[in-house]
């Protein structure tokens, strides 16, 4: 028994050291996520109180991340790289409590193997860098699986007395922790066939009266706050009617669901993958997907059978994504399927590992791949990941160059909050100041945000960077679109992660420099504006005609797009052309409607200079029409 605990203290120290220094190389290098300002000003908040409860500080999301946080800058510096220190302990700590539970649940292989997936996954090394509350609360949830079912094995109070503390501590962290609630409830009642007399263990009631008694502290100070339940209507009802309706199904097409899921899949368990070269991305992400598919419903016959420990697996992940279909489609939501999904996949590994049976070699190949992977990018990460708004500091590297040695005092107006490009213009010592151009919509819309044109048109910024996820529309559409370009260029934009920065830059006499990019361009309006009809028909094709000329002085390629609303009107894939001088060439495109429609559709013709260098065009005209209705 002692050489067993010995041996456990070896394995989960390593697991810690190796997890911790992976995660705390790249502390400096992730570029501040703007969540990571708001537990910043709370901490501030929570000294300048003196640790008092104050509303805005219990508001919205729990202060127990914060007031750690606090607590952590009396005795050190709270600076974010020092702040960020805490996430990194937390989320290292996971990694030796998934071994003992995985150990505990099913046996050391599977505890070991699913502590080396979640000790090297760079997403989440990349959450255990930044100041949010995953690697926070990640390692509570997993600290509960495992004394919860170490009491469900070795039925012993004191087992079920420190689950119920775990548990009661997640919920002051992060209130998405209560589907911890109903996955224990459900799994008892399915593996006791709905004896509801198993509730009553006492061990059951002694865990859910320490997780109250734990979450108790926090209930009392939302009420002498005056917040009340707040919070959790506004992350279950009032965050997701406001902010994420345009995630909602009812806007989606198949293929972008497929899509979604693909991105999401492979964006958490294959974070870091285009790191590596093609061919090795592609097998990532395919193993990757195949071994997600064949868990799944692995787990599925398992929970049938009401096996116990695939029960609970398989009702605590299900249960999360229950309550995760009430909230916005953030993904890093997902993070915490993380322990539960390890587990599973390392289970599977090691039950299909047969060297004799075809499946079982293809079983172990594809886990040698994943693993690998695992490895290179985890080990790597601290080096490439400098998280998803590494764009921020590119925007600016390309402004200063842009700006030429210019000094004076920029403006920059930003549609993400501005403190992140504060925040790297501080890093940069750029003399620069930024400001949100964007409003709220109206709710249920679509698109959750539009420019601010009153903003924009009095404060007048340098430059415009716009920020679009693919889940948002454009910000640039028909008459927002028109009223940007009479004073503002596109004049760059790329792609990080799954994000794209468009930078505009303003005419005026100070800024207009024109794009190192030569070469112009016009659109016959027109024949444009007279081959898109004013009405359609679903299903039916029609054709937009393009008639573009070379006005420049020399041999150009040019970028022709054509947009509408994506779920509105086809329109098939924009085109690129290289005319001599003064050559003139006649484009068609075909668009074909897909839902009836009685409202102003814009058709919006794009026409751009290439570079030689990637994404690098230069926008020379453009032309708007419109459609009025689409029937049946």
């Amino acid at each position: 028994m002692r050489g067993e605990t010995l041996k456990d203290v070896i394995i989960c120290t390593c697991l810690f050291s190796t997890a911790f220094l992976i995660r705390v190389a790249g502390v400096k290098n992730v570029c501040m996520y703007p969540d990571e300002w708001l537990y910043w000003q709370d901490i501030n908040r929570i000294l300048v109180s003196e640790f008092a409860p104050r509303a805005d500080v219990f508001d919205y999301a729990p202060p127990f991340f914060p007031y750690v946080g606090a607590l952590f800058t009396l005795f050190f510096e709270g600076d974010l790289y020092s702040l960020r220190i805490l996430s990194v302990i937390f989320g290292s700590l996971t990694v030796p409590f998934l071994y003992l539970f995985g150990k505990e649940i099913y046996g050391r292989k599977e505890g070991l193997l699913s502590a080396l997936f979640l000790c090297f996954s760079s997403y989440h090394s990349l959450y255990s860098r930044i100041i949010m509350l995953e690697a926070f609360t990640l390692f509570f949830v997993t600290a509960f699986l495992f004394f919860f079912w170490r009491a469900c094995s070795d039925k012993k109070s004191i087992y079920a007395i420190i689950a119920g503390a775990m548990m009661g501590l997640a919920f002051d962290a992060k209130y998405i922790t209560f589907f911890l609630i109903p996955a224990v409830i459900v799994y008892i009642l399915w593996t006791s066939k709905f004896n509801f007399k198993a509730l009553l263990d006492k061990r059951i009631i002694l865990m859910f009266f320490f997780a109250f008694i734990f979450f108790l502290p926090l209930l009392i100070c939302l009420f002498y706050t005056g917040v009340g339940l707040h919070g959790l209507y506004f992350y279950s009802v009032g965050k997701f009617e406001k902010k994420g309706a345009q995630g909602r199904l009812a806007f989606l097409d198949i293929n972008e669901l497929l899509q979604r899921a693909f991105e999401t899949v492979t964006g958490i368990f294959a974070w870091g993958s285009d790191k590596l070269v093609p061919i090795w991305e592609a097998l990532f992400n395919l193993s990757v997907i195949s071994l997600l598919l064949a868990t799944i419903p692995f787990y599925l016959l398992l929970f049938a059978k009401r096996d116990n420990a695939g029960s609970f697996l398989i009702v605590s992940v299900f249960s999360l994504y229950l309550l995760l279909s009430g909230c916005p489609p953030y993904r890093h939501y997902q993070i915490y399927t993380l322990p539960f999904y390890f587990v599973m996949l390392s289970h599977f590994i090691i039950t299909f590992k047969n060297y004799r049976t075809f499946s079982g070699i293809f079983t172990i190949l594809i886990a040698l791949i994943i693993l690998s992977s695992y490895i290179t990018t985890g080990l790597s990460s601290p080096y490439w990941d400098e998280g998803e708004y590494s764009g921020v500091k590119d925007v600016l590297e390309y402004i200063k160059k842009d700006m030429q040695g210019n000094n004076r005092h920029i403006i920059i107006g930003t549609t993400f909050r501005e403190i992140t490009m504060d925040y790297s213009i501080h890093l940069h010592n750029f003399n620069a100041s930024a400001v949100r151009i964007i409003k709220p919509t109206e709710e249920y819309e679509k698109r959750k945000y539009e420019l601010d044109m009153r903003k924009i048109d009095a404060i007048k910024p340098d430059y415009l960077v716009i920020l679009e996820h693919k889940h948002i529309r454009y910000y640039l559409q028909g008459e927002c679109e028109q009223n940007i370009l009479r004073n503002y260029s596109l004049i760059y934009y790329f792609k990080r992660y799954f994000t794209y920065f468009f930078i505009l830059r303003i005419f005026n006499a100070s800024t207009e420099r024109l794009s190192s990019i030569e070469g112009e361009g016009k659109i016959s309006k027109d024949i444009f504006k007279e081959s898109v009809p004013s009405v359609m028909k679903v299903g039916k094709t029609y054709t937009a005609l393009v008639k573009i000329k070379n006005t420049g002085n020399s041999s150009t390629t040019y970028y022709v797009s054509l947009h509408a609303p994506k779920f509105v009107i086809f329109v098939d894939d924009a085109k690129e052309v290289t005319l001599d001088k003064n050559e003139e060439r006649l484009l068609k495109f075909n668009m074909v409607p897909m839902v009836e429609c009685r409202s102003r559709i814009p058709i919006v013709l794009e026409l751009y200079v290439m570079s030689g260098e990637a994404f690098m065009r230069k926008k020379v005209d453009y032309a708007t029409d419109y459609v009025y209705f689409i029937g049946k």
